[in-house]
């Protein structure tokens, strides 16, 4: 049995080049909220070997530099309950069960000029990600675009809408939650791994290609 948000993050840090992470208990023990922060994987150093001896690194191409302006943030929030035993699937081994409470990945690109719309060449991308332009009120020649992927709502549809409803109180039982949360696992679609690689390996290519095709096209 695979969680979710562990192929998730397994997924991110094989396409992007992540620098930094950090990881947040919630006061109950309940869930875990970790951020990420990475750059573009055209940004990642690229060793230089010769007869099998590491020789430093590879200047990076300048056509890639203004990549660094353009920070790549997620953000996920799972819950630390399992199935229960007796609920546990005979073959579990090639399926995924659906841990994640929210998910948000995100560029913000600055631009020279505001962008009144935007051109055709996104319409590919934008079944896979939105695209918000924002103005700073107080210097209107500043302005920026916001890449969100929507990865988060093929979770939507899949598995963030849990099967039940729990009230939750400062004297609320902890046992009770975590076997609240546990029942509502173990009645979770299960999907293969395979599934869930084709998916995100998908959403993420795609946010970082419109990333650097934003930068070739717009910003001068």
């Amino acid at each position: 049995m695979t969680l979710l948000h562990k192929l998730i993050i397994e997924r991110l840090k094989k396409h992007v080049h992540v620098v930094d992470g950090v990881m947040f208990m919630s006061d109950d023990g309940h869930s875990i909220l970790e951020r990420f922060i990475g750059k573009h994987p055209l940004l990642k150093p690229e060793m230089i070997v010769i007869n099998d001896q590491p020789y430093g690194f590879k200047r990076l191409r300048k056509e890639f530099e203004r990549l660094e302006n353009y920070p790549i943030y997620c953000e996920l929030e799972y819950t630390t309950a399992t199935l229960p035993p007796e609920s546990m699937p005979s073959t579990d081994d090639d399926l995924v069960l659906g841990t994640i409470l929210y998910f948000d990945l995100y560029t913000e690109i600055p631009l020279q000029k505001k962008l009144n719309q935007l051109p055709n060449w996104v319409n590919p991308f934008l079944p896979f990600v939105s695209i918000e332009c924002i103005q700073n009120l107080a210097n209107p020649d500043n302005a920026s675009l916001i890449v969100c992927s929507k990865f988060s709502d093929k979770l939507d549809d899949d598995f963030m809408d849990l099967p039940f409803t729990l009230e939750v109180s400062d004297d609320t039982d902890g046992d009770a939650v975590e076997a609240a949360l546990e029942e509502a696992l173990s009645e979770y679609t299960q999907k293969p791994v395979a599934h869930w690689h084709h998916l995100l390996d998908n959403y993420l290519k795609n946010f970082l290609d419109i990333i650097k095709q934003i930068d070739e096209h717009l910003i001068q």
